[in-house]
């Protein structure tokens, strides 16, 4: 016999389980909630006591949970911006990485066993990953023209997945993509991403849908830093110390920095197209279309894009 733990996979024949432990949702002053405000006291995360606690000042996570500390994590505020620190024995993970301290930026995410909580600029937000990445299709057909260019498609994509369609010039790769994504909604056919139908438009802003199409629609005069930061103050309520917090953090990421200051224009294809990726991460999706990304990149872009993605 071996212990499970959460999230392990287990592989049968012909088919991956994965095992998920139930953890009782983040509680404080007694209440559950999924959604953590922050103001200027610090704020402390970890195992709750089994008997409940009614302190405002901490967040109590499911207490038969052992690989959670009793206090786990501590947010502070200084200044204008959130600082997140690990207190635990085993680790806390910081958009997947171990760290010590680290200043908040919007969209952040930080694991805490089987938690994983959304750094929103004023909160913490818990994020439901068995459902919030997820795409689903039923029966899909699109008629344009008299011509049925899709016909009854169904597909099924977990959250953390990277799927690529493949197929020929004209085969339907990018009317399909548009009909999941609701640009061009199916004549026919059911399609819900993380869970909710593609007609629900409010729900989805929640979730976070983020679409690159096949022609770059960057500003070209712009700089690279101008281009992200014009569009994070069109997309996202943020103060401009966040903005410029998260347009560093991105550019980064991106392998963006070193040309944060050279107009679109005068990038490579494959820059350019970093910096259309780029204005989509903004926002934080939980779900990425991206029409052709390698079309017109050679062979070494091309690898280096796909290994970004």
């Amino acid at each position: 016999q071996i212990p499970l733990t959460n999230l392990d996979v287990i592989e049968l024949p012909g088919a991956f389980l994965q095992f998920q432990r139930v953890l009782a949702p983040p509680v404080r002053a007694g209440q559950p909630t999924d959604q953590i405000s922050l103001d200027s006291q610090p704020l402390a995360i970890g195992r709750g006591d089994p008997h409940g606690t009614v302190d405002t000042a901490r967040v109590d996570l499911d207490p038969e949970e052992i690989a959670i500390s009793r206090v786990h994590a501590m947010v502070e505020r200084d200044g204008d911006n959130y600082f997140l620190s690990d207190r635990s024995r085993l680790g806390t993970e910081l958009n997947g990485v171990a760290f010590t301290r680290e200043r908040l930026v919007f969209g952040d995410r930080m694991r805490i066993s089987g938690y994983i909580f959304e750094f929103t600029g004023d909160a913490l937000r818990l994020i439901h990953l068995e459902s919030s990445g997820t795409v689903s299709a039923e029966n899909l057909t699109v008629i344009a023209n008299d011509r049925r260019i899709l016909d009854q498609v169904s597909l099924n994509i977990a959250a953390g997945e990277f799927v690529g369609v493949l197929g020929g010039s004209g085969h339907g790769k990018t009317t399909l993509l548009n009909a999941l994504c609701g640009i061009n909604p199916p004549t026919s056919g059911e399609v819900r991403l993380g869970g909710v139908p593609l007609a629900d438009r409010a729900r989805l802003r929640e979730i976070g849908i983020g679409y690159v199409p096949q022609d770059d629609i960057v500003h070209r005069e712009l700089t690279v830093n101008e281009a992200i930061t014009f569009s994070a103050k069109l997309r996202l309520r943020l103060p401009p110390h966040q903005i410029d917090a998260l347009v560093s953090r991105i550019t980064t990421r991106l392998g963006l920095a070193p040309h944060a200051h050279q107009r679109v224009a005068d990038l490579s294809g494959g820059q350019r197209k970093r910096v259309s990726i780029a204005i989509e991460l903004l926002a934080k999706p939980s779900i990425l279309f991206l029409d052709e990304p390698s079309s017109g990149l050679d062979p070494a872009n091309e690898e280096a894009l796909m290994t970004l993605l």
